[in-house]
């Protein structure tokens, strides 16, 4: 057990695939030993040790932050921000998207607009996306429930999965990579000084113009195993001392081209309705090696990570990571693993 622990991301450095993954491997071992689950960085890219990222922290001021009273992203602030609020914001929504439209044309001449085609498609991730269906209901904490969860080791006889930390290094990029959370992916520790990456209580959700109730009290607690959430708080065990941070790539042509009347969150959409589907194959997997997995979606600030894992740098827009490879397109999914 030790040496699986000792593979997540003790250095710093970077794991990932590099490019989409063929059909041809039979089994793990080949995927876990290809190239393509290696995510093979420039020359100019420098390593860094653990505990000294490219941005410099003061670990005095940094302390585990209050989000009560706050959004977890920044879309309800820009509605509030808007002359005369949500309503207003909304109702001008149309008017917006003719003038996304009429300079996508300008940029692009032979662009027609937005297409059938690109709205049924745009409508299609709005409908399996965030809440709007049972598909993407847990996103924000465990995968979706099962009837026949991954039998434990102990279930059917065999031990507890080990590795060296290399094994299980590539194990990890072959599996995230296969299930579409890729191809960049970091792992960490979640140490002293990182547990002041997750909040102390969370914010108030937003999807679309509607308030979900969060500020749940996030808990770091001693006297469990597995995490669990009830209707106040939410309990991450103590004995959890590692992080993966997982990634999709936003769809930059879609956000481009048909950002318009087709709806250019749609982007979004398809990235949330991708990780459903995905964390909740990784946290089988995982449960089915020998371990217990803690998804944290909305405990955290996720390009904190990121930056602590060596996956990118902090970037002048904001909210995303910069990617060496990848630029801001970069959507973070952190996993805190057992």
């Amino acid at each position: 057990r030790s040496d699986f622990m000792k593979g997540l991301g003790l250095t710093g450095v970077t794991l990932g695939s590099a490019s989409a993954l063929s059909p041809q491997f039979r089994d793990l071992d080949e995927l876990a030993n290809s190239a393509k689950v290696v995510n093979k960085r420039g020359w100019w890219v420098k390593e860094r040790d653990y505990g000294n990222p490219t941005i410099e922290i003061d670990w005095n001021l940094m302390k585990r932050r209050d989000l009560r009273g706050f959004s977890n992203w920044d879309y309800a602030s820009l509605m509030m921000a808007f002359p005369g609020g949500p309503p207003a914001f909304k109702a001008n929504t149309p008017k917006q998207a003719a003038a996304v439209t009429a300079k996508a044309k300008e940029i692009w001449p032979d662009y027609a607009g937005p297409t059938i085609r690109d709205k049924a498609l745009s409508s299609s991730f709005w409908a399996s996306a965030y809440g709007h269906s049972g598909y993407c209901r847990s996103l924000n904490q465990h995968g979706m429930p099962t009837e026949i969860p991954a039998p434990r080791p102990s279930a059917i006889n065999t031990p507890v999965w080990e590795g060296t930390p290399e094994e299980n290094a590539a194990m990890l990029r072959a599996v995230f990579s296969l299930v579409g959370l890729g191809p960049v992916i970091g792992t960490t520790m979640l140490d002293e000084k990182s547990q002041n990456f997750i909040w102390e209580y969370s914010g108030v959700s937003w999807t679309g113009d509607e308030s979900v109730p969060g500020n749940k009290h996030i808990v770091l607690d001693s006297g469990i195993t597995e995490s669990y959430v009830d209707a106040t708080s939410f309990h991450i065990p103590t004995s959890q001392k590692y992080v993966i941070a997982t990634h999709n790539i936003s769809c930059d042509g879609f956000l481009r081209c048909s950002m318009a009347g087709a709806g250019f969150s749609s982007t979004e959409e398809m990235s949330y309705v991708r990780v459903a589907y995905a964390k909740s194959i990784v946290e089988q997997f995982i449960r089915g090696l020998g371990y217990n997995v803690t998804y944290g979606h909305d405990l955290q600030s996720a390009v904190a990570w990121d930056m602590w894992s060596g996956v990118g740098e902090h970037c002048r827009m904001g909210q995303v990571i910069g990617s060496p490879e990848y630029g801001g397109l970069l959507r973070t999914h952190a996993v805190f693993l057992y």
